[in-house]
């Protein structure tokens, strides 16, 4: 399985060799790649290639309970060394999701139309990943095509993928927080607050006192319960979540729960003021009181606006010229490694038009 990969990666433009593919299929492999979900298109993957080396795996079966394989455990050991490689080689700052099975729609049994059914619209590539699996469990002697013509499309994403930011030698704070306040304005999934989130927790950690020299985030795709740990010599001193929806008592007991697991004194949520409920509600409330009773307990939690919070830091942490480009370059560096490619461009388009 892991040779029919890495043979299609290396030579996925010459799929003469294999059975001709309908127009619907690679238009259906081409869409899966140019706008489904990363896990989508792992999935696809793993799958076509399970097939490919055995026409007895069935690809829409993803538990081995309905008679399918244990596709988890053959992407870690097939498909992501690959792909690691691939982008290796392409120059490309990608890092595949290491666990894409464990995300919630790849516990079900089947991919099949009631799956589509429950996913579409919050699954990007759903359809798109039915087709292809689909046509693949119905033609098995399809799956190594399936798995060049993805295999070729994934290869032009890479290409296309390396990013260019164009950061000046010096920044004020006013045009600082203006970019990030436009960057981050613009998102509509929450994925930017993300990486602004992350960027400013690893920028100001090693600058407090008592603060931390490493900071350990996840792939936007990953289903990780945190999205930050600020560790020091090994130790975890803080936890970082971000939740870009009307916050309520709920999520921040989840952020509490996460403290405990990682031994945390300190506890992050990283929202925008818009997201946070009015004073006299009855959800502040109810946070009110959870956040004064975690106090008690030595558990300090803060909820802010990320914003508000780079607006706060970055003046006090701006003593050199370099300073400020600095932290631009964290937030690059992040979002390279863990950002979407729509969330990276955007933030180079800002940046040229400093």
């Amino acid at each position: 399985m892991r040779r029919l990969a890495e043979a299609a990666f290396a030579d996925s433009g010459d799929i003469e060799s294999w059975p001709p593919l309908s127009d619907r299929i690679v238009l259906a492999c081409e869409a899966l790649v140019a706008g489904g979900a990363e896990t989508c298109r792992l999935v696809a993957l793993t799958v076509t290639s399970a097939t490919a080396a055995d026409s007895g795996v069935p690809p829409d079966k993803i538990q081995a309970g309905a008679g399918g394989r244990d596709f988890r455990s053959l992407y870690k050991e097939a498909i992501y060394p690959v792909l690691l490689a691939v982008a290796s080689r392409s120059n490309a700052p990608w890092q595949p999701s290491r666990d894409p099975f464990v995300s919630n729609p790849y516990r079900e049994p089947s991919i099949d139309a009631a799956w589509l059914a429950r996913r579409k619209n919050k699954l990007a590539g759903a359809e798109a990943l039915l087709t292809v699996v689909g046509h693949v469990a119905a033609e098995p002697h399809d799956a190594a095509a399936v798995l060049y013509c993805l295999a070729r499309f994934e290869l032009a994403l890479l290409e296309n993928s390396v990013v260019i930011y164009r950061i000046p030698p010096r920044l004020s704070t006013a045009v600082t927080i203006g970019l990030l306040a436009r960057w981050l304005n613009e998102d509509r999934g929450g994925r930017r607050h993300e990486g602004a989130s992350v960027a400013l927790l690893r920028f100001a950690g090693p600058h407090l006192r008592i603060g931390w020299d490493v900071v350990e985030s996840h792939h936007v795709n990953d289903p990780a319960p945190y999205d930050a740990l600020c560790k020091a010599d090994g130790v975890v001193r803080a936890v970082g979540e971000v939740k870009a929806q009307a916050i309520a008592v709920d999520q921040i007991r989840q952020l509490a729960i996460q403290m405990d697991t990682y031994r945390a004194p300190r506890g992050y949520l990283f929202t925008r003021a818009s997201w946070l409920p009015r004073e006299d509600t009855a959800d502040a409330i109810a946070i009110a009181a959870f956040l004064k009773d975690q106090d008690s307990l030595g558990r300090r939690i803060v909820v802010m606006d990320v914003l508000e919070a780079v607006r706060l830091w970055l003046p006090l942490l701006d003593q050199q010229d370099g300073t400020l480009p600095a932290f631009v370059r964290m937030l690059a560096e992040e979002l390279d490694s863990h950002a979407l490619i729509a969330d990276r461009r955007a933030l180079a388009r800002l940046l040229e038009e400093l």
